[in-house]
């Protein structure tokens, strides 16, 4: 096939993304044996994209670099020795790769190919957010049907796939969001119960629950919010967190995690 350069944003050093992004144009090349290039159809922009950039991120990668953890694209050439692929089909980048460009040559075992007729969209977005609300769900505390899940960050992709879940799963949820108008929002996605922070204290929490202790709390925005998250568990649960929004830390007084033995994880 003919070479071609294609566009691709680049990270060349840390820092805020418009200071330091490059789009560049490059040739990504004929693949080699093993490989496949893919032509990337649509790639999101999600908040742990912006802190690898920042800098800020738990794992971070040698630079320069290439951006974006996940994506779709369509298979437009293979190398020798490649099998369970085919021209055409429509795959998944393993988180690492870099997607945010028009196209790239990758090993085949790093690229996961997905069902015929999904959505592009619901593709691209497929590694991330809904993978990571599935793993806290399940990895963590064993929940009954009718189990209570405590969230923030509700409308954040991943308080969307929570609230999905526990519908699907059997189990209810209650979500902390901002804004007063995405109550709404989340109750049509299954949501069993929405507070928004200002009035998300650990007591109303525990109230709208009722009778029963929650053991799961999933925190994405830290500081004062995880804490009445925190402090709205019962005995033995769990905190989870997986996103720092507000920038501030998770500070947990001594005498819950003394005499409730709560959980972070």
């Amino acid at each position: 096939m003919d070479i071609k350069t294609v566009k691709a944003v680049i990270c060349r050093q840390f820092g805020s993304p418009e200071d330091v992004l490059e789009l560049t144009q490059e040739d990504p090349g004929s693949p080699g044996p093993g490989q496949a290039r893919v032509s990337m159809l649509a790639a999101p922009v999600n908040p742990a994209d912006i802190n690898v950039i920042q800098g800020k991120y738990g794992l971070l990668p040698e630079l320069p670099a290439h951006c974006g953890n996940e994506g779709v694209g369509e298979v437009v050439a293979l190398g020798p020795g490649v099998r369970g692929l085919e021209v055409g089909a429509r795959v998944r980048p393993v988180p690492g790769v870099g997607t945010w460009r028009e196209e790239l040559v990758a090993p085949a075992e790093q690229l996961t190919p997905l069902p015929a007729g999904m959505q592009v969209e619901h593709a691209a977005m497929l590694t991330v957010n809904p993978a990571t609300a599935y793993r806290m769900l399940k990895d963590f505390v064993d929940l009954e049907p009718g189990a209570w899940v405590l969230q923030n960050a509700g409308t954040s992709a991943v308080g969307w796939h929570v609230v999905q879940l526990c519908r699907h799963m059997g189990l209810r949820s209650l979500s902390v969001v901002r804004r007063e108008e995405a109550r709404r929002e989340l109750r049509d996605l299954g949501a069993d119960q929405v507070l928004t922070e200002e009035e998300s204290s650990a007591r109303r929490i525990r109230e709208v629950c009722g009778d029963q202790d929650p053991r799961l709390a999933l925190n994405g925005v830290g500081g004062r919010s995880a804490l009445n998250l925190a402090l709205a568990l019962g005995a033995r649960g769990t905190l989870v967190t997986y996103g720092a929004m507000c920038m501030e830390p998770v500070r947990i007084p001594n005498g819950p995690l003394i005499f409730k033995e709560l959980r972070l994880a």
